[in-house]
């Protein structure tokens, strides 16, 4: 997985970071974006994840499970990559709910709005930018929400 570095994302990011919501909450993160083409280290560890979790999915076809075990996978080294720091490997499969992109941007709207008041063209620039850095695909994305 590498980081795919682009500068107006990092500007949305750098936006957020220590933005004050109500109750004296201070966001903090990033929006990166990483390719998901693997090296052959990243090949070898994917098998590795792939044969842990061949037995963790309870889905009702094989291709179901075929294609959630990818985005699984691909999901996992992607948040190994983003935070060296922890080690998202020993993730189970119910840690992660898949997303319909209208529902989990609505959440995230939900969530943003308050920075409107100050910013209102904001959740709009976001949006537009994470589209972009896409390739104009994010209608056409899956969506998976880590639980914990």
């Amino acid at each position: 997985m590498k980081y795919l570095e682009n500068l107006c994302l990092e500007n949305i990011s750098r936006e957020l970071n220590g933005y004050e919501i109500g109750g004296g909450l201070k966001l903090f993160g990033r929006i990166e974006v990483y390719s998901t083409k693997k090296s052959g280290e990243e090949k070898k560890y994917s098998k590795m994840l792939e044969n842990k979790l061949i037995t963790g999915t309870d889905l009702p076809d094989e291709l179901g499970k075929k294609r959630f075990r990818k985005l699984l996978i691909d999901l996992i080294q992607t948040l190994n990559a983003a935070q060296v720091y922890h080690d998202f490997s020993q993730l189970s499969p119910d840690a992660f709910i898949e997303m319909t992109v209208n529902s989990s941007i609505q959440n995230i709207n939900s969530s943003l709005a308050e920075i409107t008041i100050h910013t209102p063209d904001f959740i709009h620039r976001m949006w537009r930018e994470i589209n972009e850095s896409l390739s104009n695909q994010l209608p056409n994305c899956e969506v998976v929400l880590l639980l914990v």
